[in-house]
């Protein structure tokens, strides 16, 4: 994990419907990037952001306003609970026929054991990801902006 302190001196190319928008930080241009849908930074607020790979867009895991104490992610915990049991509501039928046909609810309890450690994978990044952040505003930086080295 890497965490950055990102300072939104200049905002726009803003599609707020879908959260997509350009931002000019410390002189470098970064070209559409999107935090959450419909959440755009106000030009001139600081945000301490974790990505998975430094610099990479792609790789957010969470983020926070400086200027607030509630830590934002990227996909919480309960993204996978509900992709859980989405999936056996979909393949209910196909589970109970086929948990009949081999004597077992072999392929239900597959799912479900699969997305209890997705589940737990997660709860335990967004852990990691909220103590970054919350001391990512305690701590100073070295001057770069960067506040944690990549783990």
């Amino acid at each position: 994990m890497h965490v950055e302190k990102i300072r939104f001196d200049e905002v726009f190319d803003v599609v707020a419907e879908d959260g997509n928008f350009s931002f000019r930080s410390q002189g470098h241009t970064h070209y559409g990037v999107k935090l959450q849908k419909q959440l755009i930074p106000h030009e001139g607020s600081t945000y301490a952001i974790a990505f998975a790979q430094p610099g990479d867009w792609t790789t957010v895991l969470g983020w926070r306003d400086i200027a607030s104490t509630e830590v934002m992610f990227a996909q919480r915990a309960s993204f996978w609970w509900h992709f859980a049991l989405t999936d056996i509501v979909m393949y209910a039928l196909f589970f109970i026929v086929g948990g009949l046909l081999l004597s077992g609810a072999a392929g239900t309890w597959v799912v479900v054991v699969a997305c209890v450690g997705m589940a737990s994978h997660q709860i335990r990044l967004n852990k990691k990801v909220k103590r970054a952040l919350s001391a990512a505003g305690v701590d100073i930086g070295d001057g770069t902006g960067v506040f944690a080295r990549p783990t």
